[in-house]
Order: C-alpha cells, then sequence, then structure tokens
C-alpha cells in the first residue's frame, strides 16, 4: 500500500477491488469449470448412517444382555429373542441416525431395551 502511496482507507478499498485482486485472480486462481465434481449422489440413505456409525466391542452377560450406555439391551432377529453364550464378544453398533444393531458372528441382530427391575 505504502509502494502505491496509499495512506486512507477508502484508497485501499478502492485499489483492492480494482487492482489487486484482480491481479492475484488472474494469476492464481483456477477455473472451476473445467473440473469435475468429486462429490457422489447417494441413493441409498441407509449406506451413509452405517458409515457414520460408532462401533463399540461388549460381551454379553449371564441374562443374555448386552450393557450399552447404563441400559441393558437383548439381540433380536424377525422379533425373536436369540440367544448366545456368556462372555460372547459382540460389536455394537450405533447408527448415524441412533439407531443401535449388533453384530455377533458376522450376523446383525437388532437390539430390544430390557426394562429395569421387570420379570422376564
Amino acid at each position: 500500500m505504502r509502494l502505491n502511496n496509499i495512506n486512507t482507507i477508502e484508497e485501499a478499498n478502492k485499489y483492492l477491488l480494482e487492482v489487486f485482486i484482480p491481479y492475484y485472480n488472474q494469476r492464481f486462481a483456477l477455473d472451476y469449470n473445467k473440473f469435475l465434481s468429486v462429490f457422489e449422489k447417494v441413493q441409498n440413505t441407509n449406506k451413509i448412517n452405517y458409515t457414520l456409525s460408532v462401533l463399540t466391542l461388549r460381551k454379553i452377560d449371564n441374562g443374555n444382555a448386552i450393557k450399552f450406555k447404563n441400559k441393558y439391551y437383548q439381540p433380536y432377529l424377525n422379533g425373536e429373542l436369540k440367544c448366545f453364550m456368556p462372555k460372547t464378544e459382540c460389536l455394537v453398533i450405533e447408527s448415524y441416525n441412533g439407531d443401535l444393531l449388533v453384530s455377533i458372528d458376522e450376523n446383525i441382530y437388532e437390539m430390544k431395551e430390557l426394562l429395569r427391575n421387570a420379570k422376564y
């Protein structure tokens, strides 16, 4: 600015808009119309939900339950309770939209919460 004898804010703004920015863009800017978009269109929202999921290792306890975030859950498949041996390792899948699933032996089961103090 000093080399161009600019002393006020108005002169600085005029210099930036009329001289510096066009020169800078001409020298360094790329024509964005030449490049294809790298973003993909998503056909299935479930793919996003499970790609952005949080995976947590757990073990099944003696009551066929999985403790996750201070609540107890049991694995179900097609509405039917599935029982596993105690200390079976499982992977709790908390999807991006909040759904809870569990992966046991390469199979995916839905998780239903156990009500506290209820008899089963």
